[in-house]
């Protein structure tokens, strides 16, 4: 967790003009999925944002105090985490939060993804893009992409059978994982392969 302090006004123009998302939406006790990127609009970090009071805190691996909530037309997710075990009854095991982060496309980066891709292309720009603020590291590339690039493939989510095997039109992004005889998983497919892979039986595709 990284405490950004100073006046909370500086504070928060500082943040604009950095990060991806709006930080004027975000008000104490309220959490904000966001990212950063480089000067080519690469994505170098994705994080949870978060206000308490009048401070702001970049929320990378874990937080002693912090409640998350994202859901999609599939499934939707919320987590408490706490320094202490018992203020929380049903934890959350690792294996679940794996799923369902996978399941709603909130795709975190890997060490060896930092600078790999853009925000359209893993699904940030839904989940952790302002088209509507002002200018921040990397804005003209990532708006140049969502408005005029040509985009041939979907990053999507995939539930399939463990024995399920994963064809040429699809390219893996996060590493699978394997629960309750299922393999679930993030990917980017090729546009004119999706009504292939919507119809076969082994997969269910959450686009």
């Amino acid at each position: 967790m990284i405490n950004i302090e100073g006046d909370e006004d500086k504070v928060e123009k500082f943040l604009q003009g950095q990060v991806t998302s709006d930080v004027d939406c975000v008000s104490s006790g309220i959490m904000q999925l966001s990212s950063i990127c480089n000067q080519k609009g690469l994505v170098m970090a994705g994080f949870i944002l978060v206000k308490e009071g009048s401070k702001f805190k970049v929320i990378i691996l874990k937080n002693n105090d912090s409640f998350l909530f994202i859901k999609n037309n599939y499934f939707g997710l919320s987590a408490q985490i706490t320094a202490t075990r018992e203020h929380i009854e049903q934890p959350l095991l690792i294996e679940d939060w794996k799923v369902a982060n996978a399941v709603l496309k909130n795709y975190y980066l890997s060490a060896e993804d930092i600078g790999k891709y853009r925000p359209l292309e893993i699904f940030y720009d839904q989940l952790r893009v302002s088209f509507d603020k002002g200018c921040y590291r990397g804005q003209e590339i990532v708006a140049r992409m969502k408005y005029l690039g040509v985009d041939r493939r979907r990053f999507s989510a995939v539930i399939s059978l463990e024995s399920y095997e994963i064809s040429s039109n699809i390219k893996l992004v996060s590493s699978e994982v394997f629960y309750k005889g299922y393999k679930i998983f993030n990917c980017s497919i090729k546009r004119d392969s999706l009504e292939m892979i919507k119809n076969d039986p082994l997969v269910e595709l959450v686009l």
